[in-house]
C-alpha cells in the first residue's frame, strides 16, 4: 500500500512542472517581448513647432529642475519619440500621464522603465487620449489571435465568437467601450481587447499618424482654461 501511495505521489510531482507550464501567468503574457506599452495617449508636437527655434527640452523630475536632455528639432530623434516622421513634420511620444504643470512621456528606447518630463505648453503640443484615436482608428490590428480572441462581449469570461480564426488580423473599429473595442463588419461582430495592464493589445494602421492631425478631434483636456488660470494665479503668487 505505501508503495503504491509513493509512486503515486512522485507522479504528480514529476507531472506538476508541465501543468503550470501549460497555463502561462497573466504577468508571464504582460512580459512577453513584443509587449507595447500603451499609457493614456499620445503627445504629438505640432506641425508649427516643427517651423520654430525652440529646443525640446526633457527633465528627470517632475519639478522641471534637473534636465535630461535638450535638443533641436533637427536631432529631435534623441528624445526617442514612440513615432517620428520629420519630413512630414509628424512626433509622438506615449504620454503616460500629465498634470497643470507637465506631460510625462515613456521613451522608446526603453518604454517600460525610462519616463520623462516635458513642461506643459500647449501652443507646441497637443494631447490625444487613446479613446479619440481609436474612435478615429478605421482599422487595428489584433496582435494575437491566442491572447486575444473575439469575444461576444466585453468580458473576459465572455464565449468567443464562432466565426473568429487566426486569418482575422484586422478589423474595423464600431465602438470604444473602456478597455475593448467593438469590431466587425455588416454581418458580424464582436469584442477584442485594446489594452491591458498598460499593454497594447492592439496596432494601428500607420496611415492613421500621418492623417491625424488633419481630423476633427474632441478638444484637448490639457487646454481647459481653469488649468491656466491656476497656473496664472500661481505664477502671481511667486512675484
Amino acid at each position: 500500500m505505501k508503495k503504491r501511495r509513493l509512486i503515486k505521489w512522485t507522479s504528480v510531482i514529476l507531472f506538476a512542472p508541465y501543468l503550470f507550464a501549460c497555463s502561462p501567468s497573466t504577468q508571464e503574457q504582460m512580459q512577453a517581448g513584443d509587449a507595447l506599452r500603451a499609457g493614456i495617449g499620445v503627445l504629438a508636437l505640432k506641425k508649427q513647432a516643427f517651423t520654430d527655434s525652440t529646443p525640446l527640452v526633457l527633465f528627470k523630475d517632475r519639478a522641471l529642475q534637473d534636465t535630461l536632455l535638450v535638443c533641436s528639432l533637427d536631432s529631435i530623434a534623441q528624445s526617442y519619440p514612440f513615432l517620428l516622421y520629420p519630413q512630414d513634420s509628424i512626433a509622438y511620444w506615449k504620454c503616460l500621464g500629465w498634470n497643470r504643470h507637465h506631460y510625462v512621456v515613456s521613451l522608446n528606447h526603453d518604454e517600460w522603465n525610462q519616463k520623462a518630463y516635458i513642461a506643459l505648453d500647449t501652443a507646441r503640443f497637443r494631447f490625444i487620449p487613446w479613446k479619440d484615436l481609436l474612435n478615429n482608428a478605421g482599422q487595428v490590428e489584433r496582435l494575437s489571435f491566442e491572447k486575444n480572441p473575439v469575444r461576444v462581449s466585453p468580458k473576459d469570461a465572455a464565449m468567443t465568437a464562432v466565426w473568429d480564426s487566426p486569418q482575422y488580423k484586422r478589423f474595423r473599429v464600431k465602438e470604444v467601450y473602456k478597455q475593448w473595442l467593438r469590431v466587425g463588419d455588416e454581418q458580424k461582430d464582436g469584442w477584442i481587447r485594446w489594452v491591458y495592464h498598460d499593454t497594447l493589445y492592439i496596432k494601428v494602421a500607420d496611415t492613421l499618424w500621418h492623417t491625424l492631425k488633419g481630423m476633427v478631434l474632441p478638444p484637448d483636456p490639457t487646454t481647459d482654461p481653469l488649468i491656466h488660470r491656476l497656473n496664472a494665479a500661481e505664477k502671481e503668487i511667486q512675484k
